[in-house]
């Protein structure tokens, strides 16, 4: 199994195993009102708001033209998983079984991805060869949101629901290379260095489905899976270096894009009273 598929069942199983001990909960809740009436469809409406936090598995590709002695191009993914967490709100409308709302997230996204590959001209991989540069490409993401509409269907104390909208990432991408020249002096380690850092608000779109658990009917907890497509930033970069007998330069331009797959679980406090 793998291990996405491994966190998407531990969360279907958190869910079934909730949903028993929502039941005890409402029934010893000392505010009564649902004691006695154990089938009874909690109510939805309204605002609420509470915190989510989880775990993130995301994969980073780094497409990279550029010209260096040459018109090479350098392509590859990279994997990454990192812990997540924040704060949401909402507001949803009732109609019996059926729950109609808007639900905004924001938090942090702790997305870390080190990738690195070399190019070598003719396949040459000799340290004389000038044509020969090594690339380090790492990302990562920070502060992170959605803006949803949501879909769900409430049986007893539960809330299934689906959600999908767009979604905003803060993402960085830092590149350092290293290159050969005939003449590398004054390089000490026969490398011409260059670095490039490029940050960049990435807007796409994320789908989802959870299910959430009325404790009493102020206060849930849900889990919830959740797939964000960021999109892809675009970067042009040029550096000169001088060397012995002459000067070493790098052109390019970068196409990052990420996607990410989550697994929160939250508290939501709604203000239905």
């Amino acid at each position: 199994m793998s291990k996405s598929q491994l966190i998407i069942a531990l969360a279907a199983t958190t869910i079934l195993q909730l949903a028993p001990l929502s039941g005890q909960a409402a029934a010893a809740d000392l505010r009564g009102g649902y004691k006695d009436t154990p089938y009874v469809v909690m109510p939805w409406q309204g605002l609420y708001f509470g915190v989510h936090g989880g775990g993130a598995w995301g994969s980073v590709n780094v497409n990279d033209n550029f010209d260096y002695y040459g018109d090479p191009q350098m392509n590859g993914s990279t994997k990454s998983t990192s812990a997540m967490g924040g704060a949401q709100a909402g507001y949803n409308v009732q109609q019996g079984n059926l729950v109609f709302g808007v639900e905004g997230d924001i938090g942090y996204l702790g997305l870390k991805a080190h990738g690195a590959d070399k190019y070598c001209k003719d396949l040459a991989c000799s340290p004389l060869e000038y044509h020969n540069i090594s690339g380090q490409y790492d990302t990562s993401g920070g502060l992170y949101g959605d803006l949803t509409g949501r879909v769900g269907y409430a049986t007893n104390r539960m809330l299934f629901y689906g959600k999908g909208g767009v979604a905003f990432l803060n993402a960085d991408l830092k590149t350092h290379y290293d290159g050969n020249t005939l003449a590398v002096a004054p390089y000490s380690n026969g490398k011409v260095p260059f670095d490039f850092d490029h940050s960049e608000t990435l807007v796409g779109w994320t789908i989802g489905a959870g299910a959430e658990v009325a404790i009493n009917p102020s206060w849930s907890i849900k889990a919830e899976y959740q797939h964000f497509d960021f999109g892809s930033m675009s970067n042009s970069y040029s550096n000169s270096k001088p060397v012995l007998l002459g000067t070493a330069t790098l052109n390019g331009k970068t196409d990052t894009s990420i996607a990410v797959d989550a697994v929160k679980f939250g508290l939501n406090y709604r203000m239905n009273n």
